[in-house]
């Protein structure tokens, strides 16, 4: 039996080969007519989240909320679950975050008991909006037969009625659907240095490389619908971190603990391609900061991204490419260090323009300084071209 690396059972790892990490089916929308009435009451108040937050109404209707009991959630497919999530993890950040108002630092019960228990059954380790809530799991699409693509999308949850949130995330979804090819290389890649196989070895990093492309194209259009001052102000407030915020009626959370908010940060694309080119960073703050946010990947990709590191430890790519690489190989493998870098410099000024230049706070939302973070994560990877 041929000897096959992990990395190309993507199924297995809830990864699509057409997707990426966005899931395999369409995020659920709506729990439908025949649903428990308690779930399509939840559905209703978070499609009425935008206004409960425009309004001031938001904390007296969730204080009001009574806890739904687990047993509600019983039967529930896995599309249903991320749904009721999403929901929860939006109504917290709503109900933390309200803009002016004073902050607060307890989730009711009726909020912070159902976010942890889904989160918990969903393998999600913090009971916060992440990314896989905010983007890879809150899109659908207009027309059901077309692309995954900007304009053939709507969010499913929004914070506000303003065209500018969903262009915000769309993109990201755009981004990661545009990444499916190159998460798809990356079995290929640690196949063909398994097999010593030149020649799959460059197709592989020539598809990579095409796909950074699209990635690289779709990010550069975020200003097109996304303006810097309604993304500082309108919505960027409620995708901040949890700091000392308790979750009443979670005896297992430790006291007043401290979450990462959503960023882009957590996505996997760029932490799966960096191993697999062999990237290295110097160890700092910011590294810590990178390696935490993998906590709030959901469990199948971080086991993809181990399963990515266990090949590349046995076999690493970079590794081979210097002992055995030569010419055009060595080209295409710069190229897609070239395109990581030119994501990241895209990143970077969107950073500058969107936040560094908006708030006083240099921070992202997952609480670190990104400028920083950013520049040195782009040098490195600059340094990591092989001579050709």
């Amino acid at each position: 039996m041929e000897q096959r690396v992990s990395t190309l059972n993507l199924p297995f790892f809830e990864v699509s080969p057409e997707r990426g990490f966005l899931p395999p089916e369409d995020p659920v929308f709506e729990f439908g007519e025949s649903a428990h009435p308690k779930l399509r009451e939840l559905e209703r108040l978070g499609g009425e989240l935008p206004e409960l937050l425009q309004s001031h109404r938001l904390r007296r209707s969730i204080d009001q909320l009574v806890v739904l009991e687990e047993g509600v959630f019983d039967g529930l497919g896995r599309g249903e679950l991320l749904m009721a999530t999403r929901i929860y993890a939006f109504l917290a950040s709503g109900y933390v975050h309200q803009v002016d108002e004073a902050k607060v630092k307890k989730i009711p019960r009726s909020l912070a008991v159902p976010l942890y228990g889904l989160s918990k059954r969903l393998g999600r380790r913090f009971p916060i909006l992440s990314y896989d809530l905010y983007c890879l799991n809150n899109w659908r699409r207009v027309n059901p037969e077309g692309p995954i693509r900007v304009e053939n999308m709507d969010t499913i949850q929004k914070f506000v009625r303003i065209k500018d949130e969903p262009w915000f995330i769309l993109i990201h979804t755009e981004i990661e659907a545009r990444a499916a090819p190159a998460i798809r290389a990356i079995g290929q890649l640690q196949q063909a240095v398994l097999k010593d196989d030149v020649h799959t070895l460059k197709f592989a990093l020539d598809g990579m490389a095409e796909s950074l492309e699209g990635m690289i194209g779709t990010l550069s259009r975020m200003p097109e619908g996304n303006s810097p001052d309604v993304y500082a102000f309108a919505f960027r407030p409620y995708i901040q971190m949890f700091q000392g915020i308790s979750y009443e009626g979670v005896e297992e959370m430790e006291p007043m603990p401290t979450f990462r908010g959503e960023t882009g940060a957590q996505s996997s694309i760029i932490p799966a391609l960096d191993v697999v080119l062999g990237v290295k960073h110097a160890k700092t703050d910011l590294t810590d900061y990178v390696a935490d946010m993998r906590n709030y990947m959901p469990r199948s990709h971080r086991a993809f991204i181990r399963a990515v590191e266990a090949n590349e430890e046995a076999r690493p790519l970079r590794g081979y490419l210097l002992k055995r690489g030569k010419g055009a190989v060595i080209g295409s493998y710069n190229l897609c260090l070239e395109r990581v870098m030119e994501f990241r410099k895209e990143h970077l000024e969107f950073a500058i323009l969107y936040i560094q230049s908006k708030v006083t706070d240099p921070s992202g939302t997952g609480g670190t300084p990104f400028m920083k973070w950013l520049a040195q994560l782009r040098d490195e990877t600059d340094a990591h071209k092989i001579p050709n």
